[in-house]
């Protein structure tokens, strides 16, 4: 796991926000939007650490509602899945933007603007190793079915 913030005055590029799992965002004044980089950083230090603090909490209520308890289901089962590596996320991608683009699914202009809102449906699908090899697979076989001439 890990935190990536990008430069004060930009924020995270395009490309960078393309390789997160999950985007944080902290709500602030609708009249002063923005933080500085400490501020974000020390913020979500601090959550993070109620997080921790409250699931390794033996006495913690679990009926009490925090921001974290929503997650400690979805943690103890991810700890029983094993999810890709970033490598095999971008091979499925590739996969993916190859047979949309082969289909004619993908705008010619813009190929991106659609693969940006894939990779945001199969980050939260958060798909485990076996379901992307699946995915992939299959994409594979279209992919091959749209470049084989018809007889």
């Amino acid at each position: 796991v890990a935190l990536v913030f990008g430069p004060e005055r930009s924020g995270l590029t395009t490309d960078d926000l393309k390789l997160a799992h999950y985007r944080v965002s902290i709500p602030a004044n609708p009249e002063n939007t923005s933080l500085n980089l400490a501020s974000a950083v020390q913020i979500l230090s601090y959550e993070l650490r109620k997080c921790h603090v409250a699931n390794n909490d033996n006495h913690h209520d679990q009926s009490e509602n925090t921001h974290c308890d929503g997650n400690i289901a979805q943690q103890q089962q991810n700890q029983q899945r094993e999810l890709p590596t970033i490598a095999q996320t971008e091979g499925f991608y590739k996969t993916l933007g190859s047979v949309l683009e082969d289909a004619g699914v993908a705008h010619k202009d813009d190929p991106r603007q659609l693969m940006q809102k894939m990779r945001h449906l199969f980050a939260r699908a958060e798909p485990d190793k076996v379901e992307l090899n699946l995915l992939r697979g299959a994409f594979e076989t279209i992919k091959r079915k749209l470049n084989t001439p018809s007889n």
